[in-house]
């Protein structure tokens, strides 16, 4: 009888999966996985930016331990860092999410001026992480930043837009057939935290070659 034996060379590549702005509480993505990050091959990395959302609130290490602890078993693993300087590698990563971070920058007009540099600078850093194709997805559902204006950030650094989905009715009025719902629940599986019309995700691409100037 002749059994294939599985080897490093043979086994299929981790998918990685980035998530900026996870949080460190029960409602962070690990705990409410859609399709694309419940496949058995992904790794899932989340990670916050303290210096942008709690910086008085002591360390990322303590937060999590209140909270959400990663599983390293079930591929997760999370980390504190500074948008301006992912610690990975270049081309390490398929697929970024962020979930309702440049909302932010609607909510507090001193909260945008402080931080909206750091989450340009971020984009920047999130292109050189990720793969040749690979995407970023971008989930505004608090209070959603302006959508022309962010494509026309996300452009300006180098990427291509490939898909923007509004939210087509308040959450409990959705059709069964919403498409903002299904591509929604590729990533997340838990109710919106604002459920009423407006909330959007627009996914864009990181090119094969650059982009010219």
């Amino acid at each position: 009888m002749n059994e294939r034996l599985s080897t490093p060379e043979t086994e299929p590549k981790p998918i990685q999966i980035l998530e900026i702005g996870s949080g460190v509480q029960v409602e962070a993505a690990t705990a409410n996985k859609g399709s694309e990050l419940s496949q058995p091959n992904v790794h899932y990395t989340g990670i916050d930016l303290p210096q942008l959302f709690w910086p008085a609130e002591g360390s990322y290490e303590s937060r999590i331990n209140q909270g959400l602890t990663p599983r390293p078993e079930d591929g997760e693993a999370y980390v504190a860092a500074d948008g301006a300087k992912l610690p990975f590698p270049d081309a390490t990563f398929k697929t970024v999410l962020m979930r309702s971070v440049f909302g932010e920058l609607s909510m507090d007009e001193e909260f945008q001026s402080s931080n909206a540099e750091a989450l340009l600078m971020s984009l920047g850093e999130i292109l050189r992480v990720l793969q040749a194709e690979g995407e970023l997805v971008i989930a505004e559902e608090n209070t959603p930043f302006d959508a022309e204006t962010l494509m026309q950030w996300l452009v300006a650094k180098g990427f291509m837009i490939k898909d923007l989905r509004f939210m087509e009715a308040n959450y409990d009025d959705l059709a069964p057939d919403s498409e903002w719902k299904a591509l929604r629940e590729k990533y997340y599986t838990n109710r919106p935290t604002s459920q009423q019309s407006g909330n959007y995700i627009l996914i864009v691409q990181k090119p094969m070659q650059p982009q010219p100037a």
